[in-house]
């Protein structure tokens, strides 16, 4: 079973997971609307390097939790998303203002992590 890098806003938006956007219920939880609410059998699944690492890990670390999916048992109970959340880049932009990876982390850059 192959496990999918995403972000869980990005899957959210481009899956049509919700195609309507999200409103919160007399609770405050947000609750997905419109037809995907009712063909929507469980939650995006997956795990996050913040909520462990927040900003200290190392493309390593996401390789080897996303490996602990995998043997635990939890990819083949739905768990199947890898979300890297901020920590991955550096605190500099390129000329351009685009992010960059923080290569003393991930010493090949996020492709590698990204199709593994």
């Amino acid at each position: 079973m192959s496990l999918i890098l995403a972000s869980p806003l990005l899957f959210l938006l481009s899956s049509g997971a919700c195609s309507v956007p999200p409103r919160p219920d007399h609770f405050g939880i947000f609750q997905p609307q419109g037809a995907s609410a009712a063909t929507m059998t469980k939650p995006p699944m997956g795990w996050s390097t913040f909520s462990h690492y927040q900003r200290n890990f190392t493309g390593q670390d996401v390789l080897n939790n996303a490996d602990a999916l995998v043997s635990t048992g939890l990819a083949a109970k739905g768990y199947q998303f890898v979300n890297i959340d901020g920590g991955w880049m550096t605190n500099q932009r390129d000329a351009r203002g685009n992010l960059q990876v923080d290569l003393s982390k991930f010493s090949d850059g996020m492709l590698p992590i990204a199709e593994q």
